[in-house]
């Protein structure tokens, strides 16, 4: 048989994607290809559609051995289904502050619970369906402070969808009329008296006692590890963001530059450590 390499993309023109143009001969070489190949390497050879390929196999009753399975897919064993979110991969019970979708930079974080086997819901509905009992259709629960970071149970209320609505428009009314009255010459003012009565405070002996406990608690909250700040765990993605602020540059120097974002870590926990025994001396 005259064998002939295709490309395997879906686009490609000329594919073979139906089983009444499949030619009776191309049996005998799946069967000699199957043991050795994977589908879509042998779609590639045919010159048919992957889909096809993985159809006919099913069709003729083909099975591939266990040795030949772990054989032909060694490089990608371990590695998550196609189609499972890795980010709902987490133990029961595991709570984590993230997006519901990542790629939508104006959505905002909350507390999401993990409940096993991929899926995930609100902790403020979790918390609800555990303590108080199911919520009516057409209902959301929501925060009566405003604030997701205190999801607690006091802190949340059951309300018709409706009435969520027109709160978030008196909120987004509200922070308009906020934003324009410090805009207003009178706002600029009580900025300026503000920022000279806080500066004023800071210098006098209460502040900076006050400023001294606070930087206390952060180092302690810090060594708890109850701040989350992903420039003192510096990864490679902050690394990144120091070298360059350009985001093609920084995804340059993270697909190219293992060694130069070595090399800045280095730098940079050495500079903590030099400023850290001269705060201690």
């Amino acid at each position: 048989m005259n064998i002939q390499f295709f490309s395997h993309a879906d686009n490609q023109p000329g594919l073979i994607r139906a089983m009444k143009d499949w030619p009776d001969e191309w049996d005998d070489e799946l069967r000699r290809l199957m043991p050795t190949t994977t589908n879509c390497k042998i779609a590639q050879v045919l010159g048919a559609s992957p889909g096809l390929v993985g159809f006919r196999i099913k069709k003729l009753g083909l099975v591939r051995s266990d040795e030949s399975m772990k054989l032909l897919y060694s490089d990608i064993e371990g590695r998550l289904k196609m189609g499972v979110n890795q980010i709902n991969q987490q133990a029961a019970g595991t709570i984590k502050w993230i997006k519901k979708h990542k790629n939508r930079p104006a959505e905002k974080p909350e507390w999401w619970i993990f409940l096993g086997k991929g899926e995930r819901m609100p902790l403020r509905r979790h918390l609800w369906l555990t303590w108080i009992g199911p919520i009516p259709k057409g209902h959301n629960i929501i925060f009566v402070d405003h604030n997701p970071r205190r999801c607690l149970l006091s802190n949340l209320e059951c309300i018709p969808n409706g009435e969520m609505a027109k709160r978030n428009r008196n909120l987004i009314k509200m922070s308009l009329t906020n934003r324009n009255n410090w805009a207003s010459p009178k706002g600029e003012e009580r900025k300026k008296r503000h920022s000279l009565i806080m500066r004023k405070f800071f210098k006098s002996e209460q502040g900076i006692q006050t400023l001294a406990k606070r930087t206390e608690l952060i180092k302690q909250m810090y060594a708890e590890g109850l701040i989350n700040n992903p420039f003192r765990r510096l990864d490679d993605n902050i690394i990144a963001y120091y070298l360059s602020q350009d985001p093609e540059m920084r995804q340059y120097i993270l697909d190219n530059e293992p060694e130069l974002i070595d090399l800045k870590r280095t730098q940079l926990l050495l500079n903590r450590a030099i400023k850290q025994h001269e705060d201690e001396s």
